[in-house]
């Protein structure tokens, strides 16, 4: 898709079902960001889309940290399909988010209306007031 200047929705729609994607090699061994970087990409936000979903497939499971960085920039990026895949990706990333009790409704309206059900699911199972 970066190969051939596809636009931002399309990169983030295979993104959002194919995070690992980012990872895979064309025939001479560039990654999608890579192809991007030499100018093939058709905006600067698909190039930044790319360059975020690697960034969270390097966090190792368990930082929470980690995981909320990524997330928080794709809030900025206006990218919910994003955030909700850093969430599939680390739930222990819920835990930080519902410290505050304002977030809550907030994150299952986004997740709900972005995600599949698993997603959801997932994050009910991770919010500290499910568990105890």
């Amino acid at each position: 898709a970066c190969q051939y200047g596809a636009s931002l929705d399309a990169v983030q729609l295979l993104l959002e079902r194919y995070p690992e994607a980012v990872m895979a090699k064309n025939i001479r061994g560039a990654t999608p960001l890579e192809i991007s970087e030499k100018g093939n990409a058709s905006t600067l936000e698909v190039m930044l889309a790319l360059s975020v979903v690697s960034r969270l497939l390097a966090v190792r499971e368990g930082d929470a940290e980690g995981a909320l960085r990524v997330w928080s920039e794709c809030r900025l990026m206006g990218w919910a399909g994003g955030s909700a895949l850093a969430l599939e990706r680390h739930p222990s990333l819920v835990r930080l988010l519902c410290t505050e009790d304002s977030v809550v409704p907030h994150l299952l309206f986004r997740i709900g209306r972005d995600s599949h059900l698993q997603s959801m699911f997932l994050f009910v199972k991770s919010m500290p007031c499910a568990i105890g």
